[in-house]
Parts: structure tokens; C-alpha cells; sequence
């Protein structure tokens, strides 16, 4: 597992926004083989997709985020990062079990597909 101080997360993010947008899938694959080549870890990607990044820069984001996952049914003590971390990877735990992530009396409304490009 890779720890990333803030200082290194933000040289990483900005190299990232540096390469045009067609471009950026195949590099940030071969960083990722460069950067962690377990043969076993490539083995889980494959088999479940790839693991979700989440950046949060905007000035309510913490407060926005504790919203959002309250309001899909998330039990979170306050409102720290590890409490979020560990919030967000509950939702994806239930979106890869397949439950309905939007409750009833949520405000929120579940939008349609995104629409896929072929892969060159």
C-alpha cells in the first residue's frame, strides 16, 4: 500500500493534469505497473475494476461529503478524514454488493448512464 504525504499527492495530481486527457489512462497504467507491479494486485483490478480515487478540494467538501453519506444511509461519528475514508469505502462495499444506494427519502435522484466511448 502507498502512503502519500499532501505535499506528494498534489505534485501527483498536478503531473496528472499536465497530460492531455487522451492520454492520461495509459499513463497513469503504466505508473501504476512502475509504482506497484504485484502480480497479485493486477490480478484484483482486473477481476474488480479498477480502485475509485476521490479528490475533495472544495472548501465545504468534508461537510458535503458527511451529507451525502448520511444521507445514503452511512453511519459516521464526525466528520475527520479516517471517519470519511472509512465511510466512502462502506458505500462502495455496498454498491459492489449490488444494493440500492439511493433511499427513498433521499434528495438525492439517481441519474442515467454515462455514455461509454469505444476504447482505442
Amino acid at each position: 500500500m502507498l502512503q502519500f504525504d499532501d505535499a506528494s499527492l498534489a505534485r501527483l495530481i498536478r503531473a496528472v493534469r499536465a497530460v492531455p486527457y487522451d492520454k492520461r489512462k495509459i499513463f497513469l497504467k503504466k505508473l501504476g505497473a512502475a509504482i506497484d507491479p504485484s502480480p497479485a494486485l493486477r490480478r484484483y483490478r482486473n477481476r474488480n475494476g479498477p480502485l475509485p480515487l476521490v479528490v475533495v478540494d472544495a472548501p465545504d467538501s468534508r461537510r458535503d461529503l458527511a451529507f451525502f453519506l448520511k444521507a445514503h444511509g452511512v453511519r459516521l461519528p464526525d466528520e475527520s478524514p479516517p471517519s470519511l475514508a472509512a465511510g466512502l469505502g462502506e458505500l462502495i462495499k455496498r454498491w459492489r454488493r449490488g444494493e440500492q444506494l439511493i433511499p427513498a427519502s433521499s434528495t438525492f435522484t439517481a441519474a442515467a448512464p454515462l455514455p461509454t466511448t469505444p476504447a482505442s
